[in-house]
């Protein structure tokens, strides 16, 4: 089988949920089948390209570098002037757009997006010409930001659309937290679904990432597509729980801030629940552990106390170790690999509603489900309180982690599903 996968991302480093669960699995993928994929890099990337195509030389790397193509027109260094003033026009007017105290609105993909532009012509060239010379079996595309390019895969190959998360149940989310809706909010909401579901109507088949996804999918996708979940890889590693848990003061958050959903949650945690924790335990540190902006941090750690910025850390279960971790996540669908890691290494957790979907997690059992902020609070300090419980949640959730199907079976779970787009084209 000859897969040609395409991605807008560089899968390396595995610095967020979306590159691990890229990673892992085609990392076991690529010793079964023939595996070529499409990167459109940025001058920055290139290092990372270059580990990544030492790991995987059995995968086969077209690279497409973004700003090379120039188009035929009649003054190319106006040309380029105007291309990056609209953008930083169009930037601005989006800032202009919402309140400075309402945080989602500004950073909505409702009202901000604009993945339904076409793309590039010299990667939709690229894209052509790769295909044109690789007789490929399944062409695959991996992230909403490139849902659309469906238009430009041929007819006569079957495709698959890999939906990591579903873009309008995350604006729905979005929506729900606006402080204030006017009807274009609406209109905006509308058209966005039907793009999405338009364009993933046009696909052979879809992958999500959980059965929750699955079923919400369903009821949208015509008949004839094939619809099928594929559960994310993480890389579960033996840890030993013979140990009794004590807890240190300290509250972990994993995540970086270019993934709005954890700036979203970073921001209504602190705005809404750190003061009072801290008033209740002066001990308590929140370490919040990913990329995020400086200037962002900065903010952050200037007006509230006992938060640090960690940034990339090598060794995540020492972090996790005697600690509690939060995700208190608003916004999304699709599985976090965050809680994933907390279920593995035995960090107690305490959650959203949101946070937890499709991962199996019950409340009061395996960790507290909370989804405001007095609950929160109370869950947290319950939870600070108590090592004995703390044991029992992490013991609990470890075991319906371990339940999980391992890597092996992830990934040929994933592989019969492309068995079964191809035997599919042959009846």
């Amino acid at each position: 089988m000859k897969l040609l996968i395409l991605t807008p991302y560089v899968p390396y480093p595995i610095n967020s949920g979306g590159n691990q669960g890229f990673f892992r699995l085609i990392d076991i993928l690529r010793k079964y089948i023939d595996v070529s994929i499409i990167l459109s890099v940025n001058p920055s990337d290139s290092d990372n390209v270059k580990a990544l195509q030492t790991l995987w030389n059995d995968v086969k790397f077209h690279i497409y570098r973004k700003g090379e193509y120039k188009p035929e027109v009649t003054n190319p260094s106006y040309y380029n002037f105007l291309k990056n003033l609209r953008a930083s026009v169009d930037r601005k007017l989006k800032r202009q757009q919402a309140s400075a105290d309402d945080i989602v609105r500004r950073h909505s993909t409702i009202t901000t997006s604009d993945f339904y532009m076409p793309f590039e012509e010299g990667y939709v060239n690229f894209v052509h010409d790769v295909i044109d010379a690789g007789s490929y079996d399944l062409i695959q595309v991996d992230f909403f930001e490139y849902i659309n390019l469906v238009n430009a895969l041929p007819a006569d190959i079957k495709t698959v659309f890999i939906h990591h998360e579903l873009r309008y149940v995350r604006e729905e989310c979005e929506s729900n937290l606006f402080r204030k809706h006017t009807p274009m909010d609406l209109f905006l909401y509308n058209y966005t679904k039907s793009f999405e579901i338009q364009c993933l109507n046009q696909y052979d088949a879809v992958v999500t990432v959980t059965d929750v996804d699955k079923e919400k999918l369903q009821k949208e996708l015509n008949p004839g597509i094939i619809l099928e979940s594929s559960p994310a890889i993480i890389d579960a590693k033996q840890v030993d729980f013979s140990g009794e848990f004590k807890f240190n003061d300290r509250l972990v958050f994993l995540g970086g801030s270019d993934h709005f959903p954890n700036l979203d949650a970073i921001d209504w945690f602190l705005n809404n629940c750190w003061n009072e924790l801290l008033e209740q335990n002066p001990m308590l540190e929140l370490n919040v552990i990913g990329q995020w902006k400086s200037r962002i941090s900065k903010g952050y750690k200037e007006h509230f106390k006992n938060v640090h910025f960690k940034g990339f850390v090598e060794n995540l279960q020492n972090e996790l170790q005697n600690s509690i971790m939060i995700t208190p996540i608003r916004i999304g669908s699709g599985v976090r690999m965050k809680i994933l890691e907390a279920m593995n290494y035995g960090s107690p957790l305490v959650t959203t509603s949101v946070g937890c979907e499709g991962i199996g997690l019950d409340n009061d059992k395996d960790c507290f489900i909370a989804d405001d902020s007095k609950s929160f609070i109370d869950a947290v300090l319950k939870l600070s309180r108590n090592n004995i419980l703390c044991n029992e949640f992490r013991r609990s959730a470890k075991q319906k982690f371990d339940v999980r199907p391992d890597s092996a079976q992830l990934a040929e779970i994933r592989l019969n599903i492309y068995k079964k787009i191809l035997s599919d084209s042959i009846k």
